[in-house]
């Protein structure tokens, strides 16, 4: 949640967009993820590297993927009702988003000229097809300019689940999870939610600066910035073309991190001289924030299952200045305190998850998951608490958190946890809760009625539709034994 934005400049008109060729890289990235299972955020990365396209044409190119792909059930349900055959499936993968990209652009993008969109999308399909499907194209598209009025929805009355499902483009079985627990309108907006722009969030780093500081350069910088009002080391930036760009960046002034992250941090409350554990830390985001607020004193080991992403965590500590994170590659289930290392003052274990909390931040995510992944990583995410308690010394702390919203991966795990585990007791939260979270949920609260569950000892969500913010949990407790 930010305040009113900061300007550095007025901006200029924009040039004219190419966008039929934003439009064929778009469906190449859009093929390789339907076919390759990539990632749309790295296929872009990858494509950007390669293509020597404009600001406007990335931006372009980039909004219409995350775009198609976040809206995938909606433009299918769509395109389905203007096709004889009723349903996309039979038509080929390069068909299918052309016509996704293309029903996305007219029924969503609405400052598309029209008759552009209907013509590039016929160009396509002719050469990534043939002359018939490319007449089916122009025929689909023709049909739903001529006849917008027959895009209905299915009832919410008869089928609420598949309504929201078709409506906000989520799987059905999450959409039933999330209804059975917050109820219609609460569902609604969480999907609402997930379906908009993720602003871009960075933490400055006050080892090499000030917040003043940061933002007086990044405006000499033609970025526009807004300050966090959940988080004193929160900014909001846009208006950029790449972040790796910016000098400030790379002088490590600031790293990309959510509002929600950042929190987690001060849920840890480390102070300098102390030891604290990392588990599961790459890329270093909170093991560098936890570095700050010690004033680069004291130790932290990050430790993570890869040695690339290790690596990650070095590069990160490096650019910022942080001198005190040893990393240790390896699966965190098998971490012991080196012999005369002693116990921690403090572990943070952010755990592997489902992350149902940033799906507005990760547009192809929601596609990636099935109902079984909740149970198994439940049963990870356990077995991993159960290791990082070992580590924690008495009197010392013990940070569990997670980007998804499901209670069995949070608060009945943490439930099951303290059942089993007496010598911890939950900590009290509530000064970071009142200071930092209930200000920002205004009338709407976390003491609503379908809000009942999401805070209780030691433990809160953070909720996307009421802070604004990614979904979290956060989970505090103190070793007593």
């Amino acid at each position: 949640m930010t305040n009113t934005s900061l300007k550095g400049h007025q901006k200029k008109p924009k040039a004219q967009v190419k966008v039929p060729e934003a439009r064929t890289m778009a469906l190449q990235i859009l093929l390789q993820i339907e076919k390759n299972e990539a990632y749309a955020n790295i296929a872009l990365d990858a494509a950007f590297q390669k293509w020597p396209a404009s600001k406007q044409e990335r931006a372009f190119c980039t909004k219409l993927v995350y775009g198609t792909v976040r809206h995938q059930l909606t433009l299918d349900w769509i395109a389905g009702i203007f096709l004889n055959r009723g349903n996309t499936e039979d038509l080929t993968p390069a068909i299918r988003n052309i016509l996704r990209m293309a029903f996305y652009q007219l029924h969503f993008m609405h400052y598309q000229p029209e008759a552009a969109v209907v013509d590039e999308a016929v160009k396509l399909a002719l050469r990534f097809g043939h002359s018939g499907v490319s007449k089916l194209v122009n025929a689909v598209l023709r049909s739903y300019l001529r006849n917008p009025e027959k895009v209905v929805y299915p009832s919410v009355e008869a089928e609420p689940a598949k309504y929201l499902s078709i409506r906000y483009s989520h799987p059905s079985w999450l959409v039933e999870r999330w209804l059975n627990r917050f109820g219609f309108e609460t569902t609604a907006r969480l999907c609402d939610f997930n379906n908009g722009p993720a602003p871009v969030c960075i933490r400055v780093n006050t080892l090499r600066c000030s917040r003043e500081e940061l933002i007086e350069r990044l405006l000499a910088e033609q970025v526009v910035v807004a300050q966090s009002l959940l988080v004193p080391e929160g900014l909001t930036i846009s208006g950029f073309n790449r972040i790796e760009s910016l000098p400030s960046h790379r002088d490590g002034w600031f790293i990309v991190q959510d509002e929600s992250s950042m929190i987690v941090g001060h849920a840890v409350a480390p102070k300098p001289g102390e030891t604290i554990i990392d588990l599961c830390g790459a890329p270093g985001g909170k093991a560098t924030h936890l570095a700050q607020l010690m004033h680069n004193e004291g130790q932290i080991i990050s430790v993570d299952l890869h040695e690339q992403r290790t690596r990650l965590i070095q590069e990160n500590a490096s650019r910022l200045g942080v001198r005190i994170i040893a990393t240790v590659a390896g699966d965190a289930l098998n971490f012991r305190m080196p012999a005369d290392g002693g116990a921690a003052d403090a572990v943070l274990l952010d755990a592997p998850c489902t992350g149902t909390g940033v799906i507005r931040r990760r547009a192809d995510s929601r596609w990636r998951r099935m109902p079984r992944d909740i149970s198994e990583l439940a049963d990870l995410q356990y077995r991993l608490l159960e290791q990082a308690a070992t580590l924690v010394e008495q009197g010392g702390r013990l940070v569990y958190s997670t980007c998804s919203l499901e209670p069995e991966e949070n608060h009945l795990l943490i439930e099951r946890f303290l059942k089993q585990h007496q010598e911890f007791r939950p900590a009290d939260l509530s000064g970071l809760l009142s200071a930092r979270l209930q200000s920002s949920a205004g009338a709407d609260n976390l003491g609503r009625p379908e809000h009942q569950g999401l805070q209780g000892p030691g433990f809160f969500y953070l909720l996307p539709w009421v802070h604004n913010t990614d979904g979290f949990f956060i989970c505090r407790m103190e070793r007593v034994v």
